[in-house]
């Protein structure tokens, strides 16, 4: 049988650090991953990620698990790739409530798979 357990704010095992819960399901994230798209497209390590997709150089869909509300959520991204950072292009027409779609790409555009990347998700899920 599933519980349910309804509090308005959490406290430390000593009583303070207090935080109230709207903050804690609104500012926490709900979805996040680091991944490679070097040799074989991988999720390393992820939270709510089902499967990571290649769309071809520098372009991965990380696909939800659980699925966003609507495709408003905020997405921050990195990258890198050997000894030089790259700047990682965000394709906001391309988000959706089940998954977005990440393009890494060098300074000049230049699309490129890459050794570590990192998403991180902020909204309200469905």
């Amino acid at each position: 049988m599933a519980s349910e357990l309804r509090v308005d704010t959490l406290k430390d095992a000593a009583g303070n650090n207090s935080v109230g819960m709207a903050y804690v399901a609104g500012g926490s994230a709900k979805a996040w991953m680091q991944y490679t798209t070097i040799g074989t497209t991988a999720a390393q390590d992820s939270l709510n990620v089902a499967s990571v997709t290649d769309n071809g150089s520098g372009s991965t869909f990380a696909n939800w698990s659980s699925v966003f509300v609507n495709n408003d959520y905020a997405v921050t991204t990195s990258c890198e790739r050997s000894s030089f950072y790259h700047a990682m292009l965000h394709g906001i027409a391309d988000t959706a409530t089940n998954r977005t779609n990440l393009t890494a790409a060098t300074a000049v555009n230049s699309a490129e798979d890459i050794e570590e990347g990192h998403c991180i998700c902020m909204g309200d899920l469905a």
